[in-house]
């Protein structure tokens, strides 16, 4: 091989991971979207049992936490908890809930929800999508309510009161004009519903 040849080769393998590489970590000049960084995520109120899980580590949450991304919060039987992320996104989750921080910087804003009750609010420019088994909630203003009844493998989304969003499922993406019941598993269907506002928690959630 000819020392062109190999000079030419080595330099383009050398770019290519360069690109990759910089791609990685989200610079622009590579096809990112920008280098950005998490946004905080602190507690407002909560009572009861709460606990957070990261990798192997599982404790209680105290009131004064800061909540990282990747972290699990599992509220207990009488748990309520309310969370803000950044400055435009607020978080309440009701009891018997668990909710992964997937992604929380301010342009790939992500939660997801493996069971239990919910109440999103989003006031920012940047969509937040809220995210279950088999479904994708982009909420781009207002308010809504997920409840992921994970033993039936059916979620049941609605705004709250309103919301402009959508909902992406296995069947395509729909307008969230109101509230829907999704059963997530073959044979998959979607129907309409009516939500129960008027539990405890929405009312700890209001207050």
């Amino acid at each position: 091989m000819h020392l062109k040849t190999t000079i030419f080769i080595l330099f383009f393998s050398l770019l290519l991971v360069t690109l990759l590489i910089g791609h990685r970590f989200g610079a622009t000049w590579a096809g990112g979207e920008g280098v950005t960084e998490n946004l905080d995520v602190m507690i407002t109120e909560m009572q009861g049992s709460l606990e957070m899980m990261h990798h192997d580590d599982t404790r209680v949450v105290m009131a004064d936490d800061i909540l990282m991304r990747g972290e699990v919060i599992q509220t207990g039987d009488d748990g309520y908890i309310r969370f803000v992320i950044g400055e435009n996104v607020l978080v309440g989750m009701a009891e018997r809930t668990t909710l992964t921080l997937e992604s929380i910087t301010s342009n790939n804003l992500r939660i997801l929800v493996t069971r239990g009750r919910i109440v999103v609010e989003q006031t920012g420019s940047e969509p937040l999508h809220i995210q279950t088994n088999f479904t994708d909630t982009t909420l781009e203003n207002g308010a809504i309510t997920l409840v992921n009844y994970d033993f039936l493998e059916t979620v049941m989304i609605a705004p709250y009161p309103v919301a402009k969003a959508s909902v992406k499922t296995s069947l395509g993406s729909i307008p969230l004009s109101s509230a829907l019941s999704i059963h997530e598993t073959p044979e998959v269907k979607i129907e309409g519903t009516s939500p129960t506002l008027t539990l405890p928690f929405y009312e700890w959630y209001q207050r």
